[in-house]
């Protein structure tokens, strides 16, 4: 890889994002000024087997825009259906799914262009990793949001009902008895 590809995967990986919303920003723009075409960002759906594009960087291809639905080829939801590109104009295009440590998959990255063999193998590589850390991110944040939910069904302690918030049936009688005495 070239000197500039490398500082471009460096400076992906040594940012710190607190939301996924900023780490996509971030990774699509440094992607946006590496790689031609236009960048985009799908989340897939996998009851209807589409990916929906939330996020695009770049020019070339005017009818991808956010909002666009595209086939997934398969049910894994690992790509974007080729026949879809081409309708869009594409003729080049690059694709990493973003997946989590499980294998799950979240979404995928993608690069097209509207010219034949605009990509090499560093734009794939730049791809690759740029999804793999869009992936960790969303576990990321996943995770975190679980870690709250359970600290504050922790905090609300025994005799509180974890969804509502409310005194528990035992612990709401109790303080209803204990109220009838005063």
């Amino acid at each position: 890889m070239e000197p500039n590809e490398t500082r471009t995967l460096v400076r992906l990986a040594q940012r710190r994002s607190r939301s996924f919303s900023e780490a996509a920003d971030s990774v699509l723009d440094a992607l946006a000024e590496a790689i031609p075409g236009v960048i985009a960002l799908a989340r897939f759906d996998p009851d209807e087997g589409v990916h929906r594009v939330i996020e695009t960087r770049g020019e070339g291809l005017s009818r991808l825009s956010r909002g666009t639905v595209l086939p997934a080829p398969d049910d894994s939801g690992n790509g974007i259906d080729a026949d879809a590109l081409r309708a869009l104009g594409a003729q080049a295009w690059l694709s990493a799914p973003l997946e989590t440590s499980g294998g799950r998959i979240l979404g995928v990255l993608f690069a097209a262009h509207p010219e034949d063999e605009a990509y090499d193998p560093t734009h794939a590589a730049q791809l690759g990793v740029a999804a793999r850390l869009l992936g960790h991110e969303w576990e990321s944040v996943e995770l975190r949001s679980e870690v709250r939910r359970l600290r504050r069904r922790v905090d609300a302690g025994p005799g509180t009902d974890p969804d509502t918030g409310l005194p528990a049936r035992e612990a709401f009688l109790e303080l209803l008895d204990r109220e009838w005495r005063l």
